[in-house]
């Protein structure tokens, strides 16, 4: 064997030996990189209950019953939305692994309802105690945005919190109004497959009541809810 045949065979060999170097740390590395690798988007679905704070006043009419003597009525008026279901879904767009930014929408039917308690002082059989009640369907959308913040995984459980604004749209009888909505919340995943994931979470809204109530306080929206979650 020549100089050149014997550099050349070498050559070939240190080139197997390279390639075969090369393919083995692509085939090691091949799995963690695929398990590295940071999915931007999210797709959920969830389903499950929602549930409203009620709100009351009361207020006083004076009646003349005789120059000297007034009666008075006290009028309770009490409004309530009814608990029900809810579905929820939206979209999230993973800036890093543990922080991200969400886009929802929910739907919750439901009922308003209404009653009004009169009653008379001094008691009088002519004037008995009197209890109207009102009830109409309603339904509920809301649109919210939010920060999502991961905590520190714990085993196969992955933890985290959300925070955000939005608006809450109350439909009674064909005629809807708007009004400004904030939320917050908690939750946690747990992976089925790479990019499946079982969600339970806990949100809170805040929003103040439509005008059509009578009222112009907060209402607080309680939606404890589970899901799924794909990631792509």
């Amino acid at each position: 064997m020549s100089c050149s045949q014997r550099h050349r065979y070498l050559g070939c060999r240190a080139a197997r030996a390279l390639a075969l170097s090369f393919l083995t740390a692509a085939l090691a590395a091949g799995p963690a990189t695929a398990q590295d690798r940071l999915e931007r988007f999210e797709l959920f679905a969830q389903g499950g209950v929602s549930a409203f704070t009620r709100a009351a006043q009361m207020f006083t009419y004076f009646w003349p019953d005789s120059p000297d003597f007034f009666r008075y009525f006290r009028f309770r008026e009490e409004n309530s939305f009814g608990a029900s279901g809810r579905l929820f879904t939206g979209l999230r767009y993973y800036l890093t692994r543990n922080n991200a930014l969400e886009a929802s929408y929910s739907y919750s039917p439901n009922r308003f309802r209404l009653t009004i308690t009169v009653t008379s002082y001094p008691p009088d059989p002519l004037f008995p105690l009197q209890t109207e009640f009102f009830s109409w369907p309603m339904a509920v959308h809301n649109v919210a945005f939010d920060y999502v913040r991961y905590l520190p995984a714990h085993h196969r459980l992955h933890p985290f919190v959300t925070v955000g604004l939005g608006f809450a749209v109350f439909e009674v009888d064909y005629y809807g109004q708007a009004r400004f909505a904030a939320n917050l919340g908690a939750g946690v995943d747990i992976p089925l497959r790479p990019r499946i994931y079982l969600r339970g979470e806990f949100r809170h809204f805040l929003t103040q009541r439509p005008g059509f109530t009578g009222f112009t306080t907060i209402t607080h929206n309680f939606v404890p809810s589970v899901g799924f979650a794909i990631k792509f």
